[in-house]
């Protein structure tokens, strides 16, 4: 677990969030690492940094180490996972389909039956792929400049919420920019 302040510093830039008041979840930041301490990169002037943290949304009862991707299917955790991209286009894991919202900002149906959509909200390519469960991932890619460099960012949110609504809350709290 570090403070936002730290996660923003190895990072490079302010960690998206989503807002706190969503349903009284408390805010977790956390960088990879064993034991509670953190396993940094070292750039070559020896100046740590991470490409890859994650934002936990959690009830106060649960603790943070246990939760995985896992969790959002028996609670109502969120999690917030954010990589530097690779070279491979995102979100591909979500598949090749293109979907419109309406004016109401309700999710078009697709033509044939599938678990996961790819929709673009306000400009940007989301995926949206939903667990027989009722787990939401949803998934897009951030630019930002990062140690002096223009640089792409996966983002994958995991929740459990219907896949519009999910999508709404993406959007309303300003994560896509």
């Amino acid at each position: 677990m570090v403070s936002e302040e730290e996660l923003a510093a190895v990072a490079g830039f302010s960690p998206p969030r989503v807002p706190t008041a969503v349903g009284g979840l408390c805010e977790v930041f956390a960088v990879p690492g064993r034991h509670g301490k953190p396993r940094l990169q070292r750039e070559e002037s020896g100046r740590p940094f991470t490409s890859s943290f994650a934002v936990f949304y959690l009830p106060a009862s649960s603790a943070w180490r246990t939760v995985r991707r896992s969790s959002v299917l028996s609670s109502d955790t969120m999690a917030l996972y954010v990589r530097e991209a690779d070279e491979q286009e995102w979100p591909r894991q979500m598949g090749r389909r293109w979907q419109e919202f309406d004016a109401g900002g309700s999710l078009l149906p697709l033509p044939t039956a599938s678990d996961f959509a790819i929709v673009e909200v306000a400009g940007t390519a989301v995926g949206v792929q939903v667990d027989t469960s009722g787990a939401v991932a949803v998934g897009w890619s951030l630019r930002r400049e990062v140690r002096g460099a223009d640089r792409r960012w996966d983002v994958e949110l995991h929740l459990r919420r219907e896949p519009g609504k999910a999508l709404r809350l993406v959007q309303e709290a300003g994560l896509l920019t």
